[in-house]
């Protein structure tokens, strides 16, 4: 008996996942899953803190903190990870796994580290939700970051990228189709610039598309279900206008698969007045989700819309959210029902766009709406929003 079939019916496979004549294993198509993702949460500031798990965000994450996004209605978690803390040289002897993929030591990824991020993917798999991993404070503004969006220096930082995605790969290649993974978070050109902006040469988007490339090319040569299994392709940091949207050129993926295990991430926070600006002031303006401020939102959405999926990608706007702002005199939240409305219109207006989903970034911190310490819904009309009056069947 072939072992996908052997492990279905043990029911350790799900019913996608099955055996072709050439014998690989095929996973529903990306635009299956981003129909069946729902909608998702961020289990922001923790794996992604550079020093570890309980260092920005002081939680420890647990099983019951899993089952609860579960019971909350979403059917996703995205773990935001950075790894440039957790690679070198001393990992090297305790990480025999690595040792035998064949590159430099100095880009072996700390075992422990890998087994607790291991735990959490199986806690979150085992509540049948779907799990996005990424690298993502290795890219951005920190000064020991070096996954840039670097023309002038691709070779250099391809051979750690690939190393390291060649390890990420090769450790959870035999997890369920569920588990997504996402090749870079934020990234961007040495000028560090948001929104699009790169160098007058457009090297920025060029490096992205190598990256995007080797990204692919390096998790499927690891077989197994990395053979079909959907990858998320992200912009230029992420931005979900042009030009980062129309200078991205999707990699050629493999033959048997064609588009069909693709998906574009985006990030949107728009808009800004409302999502971001006024930090903790509360005031009147900045607090009210107001009727014209649906236009930055939809013409995020038409641009998605036209760049790809007209084109054939699904979406999946990784991080979008708006802050609790409070009441300077009382220090109560005063914000609560217009981040609901806001919350609900992104969610509702993605879906009617067509194949796009979103999650919900929660840092647990101005973006937050659980609080884990105690496993409850701090801010529960928005998980309602989100949730349940956009539930996706």
């Amino acid at each position: 008996m072939k072992r996908p079939i052997l492990l279905f019916l043990l029911g350790i496979l799900p019913l996608h996942i099955m055996c072709k004549n050439d014998n690989t294993i095929v996973c529903e198509t990306a635009w299956e899953a981003v129909q069946n993702m729902g909608v998702g949460w961020n289990l922001g500031n923790v794996l992604e803190a550079p020093d570890g798990e309980g260092t920005w965000a002081r939680e420890q994450v647990t099983k019951e903190l899993i089952k609860t996004i579960k019971d909350g209605g979403f059917k996703t978690m995205r773990i935001p990870i950075t790894w440039y803390r957790h690679i070198g040289e001393e990992n090297a002897a305790n990480n025999s796994a690595a040792v035998q993929l064949g590159f430099n030591p100095k880009y072996t990824v700390n075992i422990d580290f890998m087994n607790r991020l291991e735990e959490i993917v199986d806690w979150v798999l085992s509540e049948d939700l779907y799990c996005v991993i990424n690298i993502h404070h290795d890219t951005g503004h920190d000064p020991e970051i070096w996954l840039n969006a670097d023309l002038d220096n691709i070779d250099m930082i391809l051979e750690q990228f690939n190393a390291l995605w060649l390890q990420i790969a090769d450790r959870f290649k035999h997890k369920s189709e569920k588990l997504q993974f996402e090749g870079y978070n934020e990234i961007m050109c040495p000028l560090k610039l948001w929104n699009g902006a790169t160098d007058s040469q457009g090297k920025g988007y060029k490096a992205v598309n190598i990256l995007a490339q080797a990204f692919v090319n390096t998790v499927r040569s690891t077989g197994s279900i990395n053979s079909t299994r959907n990858l998320h392709i992200s912009t230029f940091s992420a931005y979900p206008r042009n030009p980062a949207g129309a200078s991205l050129v999707m990699p050629t993926d493999l033959t048997k698969n064609g588009k069909n295990h693709l998906i574009v991430q985006v990030h949107s926070y728009n808009p800004q007045y409302f999502t971001s600006t006024g930090d903790w002031m509360g005031t009147n303006e900045t607090c009210i989700f107001r009727e014209n401020l649906k236009q930055e939102i939809d013409e995020d959405l038409q641009l998605l819309k036209q760049n790809f999926l007209d084109n054939g990608y699904p979406v999946v706007i990784g991080e979008f959210g708006a802050i609790n702002k409070r009441n300077l005199e009382t220090g109560a939240d005063n914000n609560t029902e217009e981040r609901a409305k806001y919350a609900s219109y992104v969610v509702s207006k993605a879906r009617e766009t067509g194949n796009i989903m979103c999650i919900w970034w929660d840092d647990s911190g101005q973006f937050r709406i659980l609080n884990r310490q105690n496993n409850t819904w701090i801010y529960d009309p928005i998980r309602i929003a989100l949730t349940i009056k956009n539930k996706i069947k």
